[in-house]
């Protein structure tokens, strides 16, 4: 989802929530050589601040970006956000991110 439809979706209604879901090793592979992956990644994190990612030590990258995409979400509006790690059945890491205006949203 490009930023801007995201920042419009939190800006529209005070109650307003998103969820996504995203494999981390995907941009970590291959965006760095890929122009078209690249700047996937910059419409997605709304920036280029995800490009430190490939300074990363391999152990850190999948957090780096988990990080950055919450911070993606507080950017666009959306102040509360969590954050779940799952394994699919392939056993590739996935996380389920989720953004919301009010804090209730986020109580766990």
């Amino acid at each position: 989802m490009p930023f801007d439809l995201l920042r419009r979706i939190a800006g529209a209604h005070h109650s307003n929530e998103v969820m996504f879901t995203f494999q981390p090793s995907f941009l970590v592979r291959f965006a760095e050589k890929n122009e078209h992956h690249h700047t996937a990644g910059d419409a997605f994190f709304g920036g280029s601040g995800w490009h430190d990612v490939f300074r990363q030590p391999s152990s850190a990258k999948a957090a780096y970006l988990r990080n950055q995409y919450r911070a993606t979400l507080k950017s666009a509006g959306f102040q509360h956000t969590l954050a779940f790690e799952m394994i699919d059945e392939a056993g590739h890491l996935l996380y389920l991110i989720f953004g919301t205006r009010h804090e209730r949203g986020s109580r766990r």
